[in-house]
């Protein structure tokens, strides 16, 4: 197992390194995601705003599941649990 983690950990390193400098933002940002998508928004503003959002990221496709591959990577590889969760649960969310 080590000989496949090994190559990529130094492959993401400079990907998880960017990750790493900049974690509070990310998982502020993954936190507002999810409450964003849990309340009930369509009620107030009589639009959909959650499907506009879910229909505008799905136009990006693989650039958002990448992202999200690499998130879930670079938490993996440094050890941080709560933005690991975070990822995880962002990406379940959007994805229901």
């Amino acid at each position: 197992m080590q000989s496949v983690m090994g190559p990529l950990k130094k492959f993401m390193g400079p990907v998880c390194d960017v990750f790493q400098s900049n974690k509070s933002m990310i998982s502020f940002i993954l936190v507002l995601l999810i409450v964003f998508m849990i309340l009930p928004f369509d009620r107030f503003f009589g639009t959909n705003v959650k499907n506009n959002l879910i229909r505008n990221l799905s136009m990006l496709g693989s650039l958002v599941n990448f992202i999200f591959a690499a998130l879930v990577l670079c938490f993996y590889f440094s050890n941080d649990p709560m933005n690991l969760v975070l990822t995880l649960g962002a990406y379940f969310v959007l994805r229901r």
